[in-house]
């Protein structure tokens, strides 16, 4: 038995409507209660539903303010590759390889460009400037080059797309490249796009999370303390950026935790739990972009999730298939 009061864990608390029956779920922190056998919630307390199936970094870091758009990915299935998408793409592949100790900038770019020759010519038009679009890759990777120069210790053992899950949080990830120095970690994080946004300092937050057991583990075996250190690097000029903190830790596990209970919720011909539509809230709508906010109204018509919304035929073929997809992938 487990005691929960919202006056001492708010977040614990109304975690419970998120649950179903047989949902398996791992419980941190708790204070044993008076009874054998019983429990209390204390606020360090955390829950995490179902941890064996991991969610994406990517995914939690974008839902630490709204649930929504997350979920109207998962029933709109993943969008089509763009232009910038793929240049992003190409970017990552060529760092790797200035990782490895590769100058030659034009040879990096004339052997890594045609392996992602047919997604290419998939998304363009007639109007596009293949000589354009190399160049464009070129100035990225020269902003890189020009980085890793500053920084030539990168080059020394770095480990290049790691793979992180955590049977603790349930959460996976991938980190860009990750670099020891004595008794120091440092994750390096590339981001192609013109800005860095706050959700990206949210990812590389819950990369530090996902190297906690490493920690854990290295200062149990030998007693040695280690520390960790994150920053975010922009290929369009070469300049990086601390991890700037955007959340805490038991913000991470109720985004993941409300994440999971979603997916779940979908394949249901009634969802266990009320979704949350807070993308009509001004309030919490404001710090989301101007086409975040159109997206999610216009799929709120289209999943006809209005209070009121009447079923069509086209719409319940829609929900059916959705279930089906979803229970698919939960059981997988």
């Amino acid at each position: 038995e487990i005691r929960i009061s919202s006056s001492t864990n708010r977040t614990a608390c109304f975690l419970v409507s998120c649950l179903w029956i047989h949902a398996a779920i791992a419980a941190y922190n708790l204070e044993p209660a008076d009874n054998e056998g019983s429990f209390t919630a204390c606020p360090e307390t955390c829950f995490v539903i179902e941890p064996m199936h991991q969610v994406n970094v990517t995914s939690v870091a974008r839902s630490l303010h709204c649930t929504k758009p997350q979920m109207d990915q998962l029933r709109r299935g993943k969008g089509d590759t763009t232009i910038q998408t793929l240049k992003g793409t190409v970017v990552h592949a060529m760092f790797d390889r200035l990782l490895e100790g590769e100058r030659d900038l034009n040879a990096i770019c004339d052997e890594v460009l045609p392996y992602y020759g047919v997604q290419l010519a998939s998304i363009v038009d007639d109007f596009f400037d293949e000589d354009a679009f190399k160049d464009e890759v070129l100035r990225h990777l020269e902003a890189l080059q020009k980085f890793i120069d500053a920084n030539p210790r990168l080059l020394e053992d770095p480990q290049i797309e790691l793979k992180r899950y955590s049977a603790t949080l349930g959460i996976q990830g991938r980190i860009d490249a990750l670099f020891r120095q004595d008794n120091r970690l440092d994750i390096l994080e590339l981001k192609t796009g013109s800005r860095i946004r706050a959700e990206d300092h949210a990812q590389l937050f819950i990369y530090r999370l996902l190297l906690s057991d490493l920690v854990r583990g290295s200062q149990r075996d030998n007693g040695t303390d280690i520390d960790i250190t994150a920053r975010l690097l922009s290929s369009t000029d070469g300049s990086y950026a601390p991890l700037q903190i955007q959340g805490d830790f038991h913000q991470v596990i109720d985004a993941r935790n409300r994440l999971l209970a979603t997916q779940y919720g979908l394949g249901l011909p009634s969802p266990h739990f009320k979704f949350r539509y807070e993308g009509f809230n001004e309030d919490v709508c404001r710090p989301c972009p101007s086409w975040l906010r159109t997206q999610c109204k216009e799929t709120t018509s289209v999943f006809g999730d209005r209070a009121g919304d009447e079923e069509t035929q086209r719409l319940a073929y829609f929900r059916r298939f959705t279930r089906l997809v979803e229970r698919e992938r939960w059981a997988a």
